[in-house]
């Protein structure tokens, strides 16, 4: 076990500033939620304070605060000491679930903890500084004193401390853990009577960090707190009860499509829900056949996926509490092909477990439809004979409607293999299987969930990314250390640089924030930041100035912009701000001053020789005024310091394209492809130049 965990740790160390995959989260999470959840660990170290500002997410998120507060103060502030402490509860969440797991067998406690460790899409939400890990930590602790009982007569107590803390201390989404410790407890099979000491011990627990919390937290933040809980859990659901039932109907079925479980292990979330559903067919004798480990992880997979269907869309690191237990499940069919166990499926008769069996294949089927709906949707869209299709079932709201479109792609295909099977009416299928073939069927699922997890870890370490991390650390340079930037990348933004950063464009019931407190600069990441800026502060909206923009992998966007903010603003003074050169000379650029310009950038290279974007600007203002042997030098320049930056190889190849260097200018923009392939610009570019791409 101690091999496996340190194994599974250095997947998670590898170069920790790199951003995460651009696929893995559909929500701009890893570059905004993640800075936001540890700023007032950073306060606290840069400034001496926990709370400098409106951003008080220290109440909400105590653990991970504390947790990484000494990560901050012994390394200082950055990207791979933020993501540190939590592939630290990353791996102790898996050691303590595999621990929890030695009374049903060494071996399949091994098994689980290999798979949990390897697993692409734990790894990566262990990379990442948001408050999952220190929930799931103690959610693995509540059931690891759960599954051992006998061991300390406290357990129960300590198990129901910790069930309790996982909402109030980790993070919200746990919120149905007290409930399922409470449920496994009352329905495991034990002596009679038994459980009531044990319900008795867990809510004593419960109540003692239900003390805790309120004390510490709500009595003196309450406000905060509350207005959080509210804003997160009515107010993002405001289309009524309505428009919540459907969503919460949506979600139960498309979650752990959407969420990516299918995507980046469908071999290992195909097996666990072929071993959920094999442990349910026990119907209402369910927990008197099954141990209190496997009672547990039924209701803690069953009651979580249905909490969490009712969360306004539900992001992929909402479940990473629940790959543990779906983890679990998928060992059940592998251990019983390894044990050469003859596999049997009788048809039910029953009209409820035809009922059920409908509803499970109608969810298996709908998962890889769900998947790959949006280009299905696409296929039909772009052929006339589809269009008709398209058009009726995608209208206004197009994931909604999307939705429905792949529920009844899956109807279709779920009618037709019932029309079959009332044709054939199979009354068993019986798989005999001996010892090693069924050790040979286990070893290549396995091997190929290890291959797939380790094949998409690949991928994604030879395109990994660093641009936030770039972008935050030349920040002092480029606009001065009195700069106060303001807006949800920003605190991604700071975390290399000591400068005041705001989380938000406008706190809980305070919108007017940016002159409340001197905001110098606002980034813009999102259409939803662009609209916010233009709705709340339409002044600013039109006098904002461009400073800089990089690219961002996100689903939701694919540039990041700094704008600087008026000193005044409707004859209202703004701030104290003065422009550095390098922010003057790019104003002055966009004017077309380029002799001009050219002069403010020298004087800022003489300053800081080794800031790449110097040399790129002043490349391309040579380029503009026609001087293509300075140009190509100042972006080569730019390269060496920087050289994972996809734009100073595309315009280093359009000064090569122009002077007839084709094969030079084909082989840059290839390269700038491989560090950006979201940019189909550039893929297009190549093609034009005779060049191909993957």
């Amino acid at each position: 076990l101690a091999v496996i965990v340190a194994l599974g740790w250095l997947l998670r160390l590898n170069d920790l500033g790199a951003d995460p995959p651009g696929t893995l989260s559909w929500s701009q999470g890893p570059f905004t939620d993640g800075a936001v959840v540890l700023h007032d660990a950073r306060n606290k170290v840069l400034h001496g304070d926990w709370i400098t500002d409106y951003c008080e997410d220290l109440y909400l998120f105590p653990l991970s605060n504390l947790f990484a507060w000494p990560f901050f103060e012994m390394f200082g502030s950055g990207r791979w000491q933020a993501a540190l402490p939590n592939t630290i509860l990353g791996m102790a969440s898996i050691a303590l679930f595999a621990l929890s797991l030695v009374p049903l067998g060494r071996g399949r406690a091994l098994l689980w903890a290999f798979l949990a460790s390897q697993s692409y899409f734990l790894v990566h939400f262990h990379r990442i500084p948001i408050a999952e890990p220190a929930m799931v930590f103690l959610m693995t602790g509540a059931f690891f004193f759960h599954a051992s009982p006998g061991r300390w007569k406290w357990a129960p107590f300590a198990a129901g401390l910790l069930a309790a803390a996982a909402p109030l201390f980790g993070k919200a989404h746990a919120f149905y853990f007290p409930l399922v410790l409470l449920a496994a407890i009352r329905l495991a099979p034990r002596e009679e009577g038994r459980w009531k000491g044990e319900i008795r011990l867990a809510l004593f627990g419960m109540v003692v960090t239900v003390l805790l919390w309120t004390t510490l937290l709500l009595i003196p933040h309450g406000d905060y707190i509350i207005a959080h809980i509210t804003h997160e859990s009515v107010g993002k659901h405001g289309a009524g009860a309505a428009g919540f039932l459907h969503e919460f109907l949506q979600n139960l079925f498309a979650m752990g499509s959407y969420t990516n479980l299918f995507d980046v292990m469908p071999l290992l979330t195909v097996l666990a829900i072929v071993g959920f559903f094999g442990v349910l067919r026990h119907g209402r004798r369910l927990f008197a056949h099954e141990d209190r480990i496997t009672s547990f992880l039924v209701l803690w997979l069953a009651i979580g996926w249905i909490a969490l269907s009712a969360v306004r869309l539900p992001a992929p690191r909402y479940l990473t509490a629940l790959a543990f237990p779906l983890l679990y499940f998928a060992l059940r069919p592998l251990l019983a092909l390894y044990a050469g166990k003859t596999l049997t499926w009788t048809a039910p008769h029953e009209k409820g477990r035809i009922a059920a069996g409908v509803v499970g294949l109608f969810f298996l089927v709908y998962q890889p439809f769900i998947t790959t709906g949006m280009k299905t949707v696409q296929y039909l869209k772009d052929r006339p004979w589809g269009r008709g299709i398209h058009d009726f079932f995608i209208r206004s709201n197009a994931y909604s409607e999307l939705v429905v479109f792949c529920a009844a792609e899956t109807a279709i295909v779920v009618a037709l293999l019932l029309a079959v099977w009332f044709v054939v009416r199979p009354k068993k299928i019986r798989l005999s299987l001996t010892p090693s073939r069924g050790f040979a069927f286990a070893a290549i699922l396995v091997a190929g969930s290890a291959f797939m997890n380790l094949g998409n870890y690949a991928y994604w370490s030879m395109l990994k990314t660093h641009y936030m991390r770039d972008a935050s650390r030349d920040l002092v340079e480029w606009i001065g250390p009195d700069a106060r930037l303001m807006g949800s990348f920003a605190p991604t933004l700071g975390l290399d640089n000591g400068l005041d950063v705001f989380p938000y464009f406008g706190g809980l019931g305070e919108e007017d924030v940016i002159r409340k407190y001197g905001i110098t600069h606002i980034v813009i990441s999102s259409k939803g930041d662009f609209d916010f800026v233009e709705k709340n502060y339409p002044s600013l909206h039109k006098a904002k100035e461009k400073v800089l923009a990089y690219p961002v992998r996100s689903r939701y966007t694919s540039v990041m912009a700094i704008y600087r903010v008026p000193r005044v603003l409707d004859g209202v003074k703004m701030n104290d701000y003065e422009p550095t050169l390098f922010e003057r000379a790019v104003e002055t650029a966009t004017e077309g001053k380029w002799n001009e310009a050219l002069e403010m950038l020298d004087r800022y290279i003489e300053e800081y020789p080794d800031n790449a974007d110097g040399h790129y600007m002043a490349g391309f203002m040579y380029n503009q005024l026609g001087d293509r042997q300075k140009a190509a030098a100042k972006f080569n320049r730019a390269i060496e310091l920087r050289p994972e930056r996809p734009r100073y190889y595309e315009e280093l190849a359009k000064v090569y394209r122009d002077i007839g260097r084709t094969a030079e200018a084909r082989r840059l923009l290839s390269r700038a492809y491989e560090l950006n392939p979201r940019d189909k610009l550039v893929a297009s570019q190549i093609e034009r130049l005779g060049g191909e791409f993957e």
